[in-house]
């Protein structure tokens, strides 16, 4: 059963949290998204951690400096699904349907 289940809705080529993310990040006018270089982001993430036992933040950000990827193959053995379209696609079409939501 897929009740309660992720799944990720990517293509079959290697992609990594970074692009998958970034991706979504080169959507936002840079007045409205805070940039900040991975050292210092690595940084905070190394102090906030012991206060957050929950939650690895060194973790999700080395995921997200690349480190990480985003694989299809849940979604492909459960739901038998294949992806239909690139990323790139996806992700064009996600910004077009968020410009018409008026998120963007």
């Amino acid at each position: 059963s897929a009740v309660g289940e992720t799944f990720n809705g990517v293509d079959d080529g290697p992609v990594t949290l970074a692009g998958f993310l970034g991706g979504y990040m080169a959507m936002i006018p840079t007045n409205r998204a805070i940039r900040l270089p991975g050292w210092v982001v690595q940084s905070v993430a190394t102090v906030i951690d012991p206060f957050t036992p929950e939650l690895s933040y060194r973790y999700v950000v080395n995921q997200m400096r690349g480190r990480g990827r985003v694989l299809n193959d849940h979604a492909k053995d459960l739901l038998g699904w294949q992806p239909q379209v690139s990323l790139q696609e996806g992700l064009r079409r996600s910004e077009e349907w968020l410009h018409c939501q008026g998120a963007l």
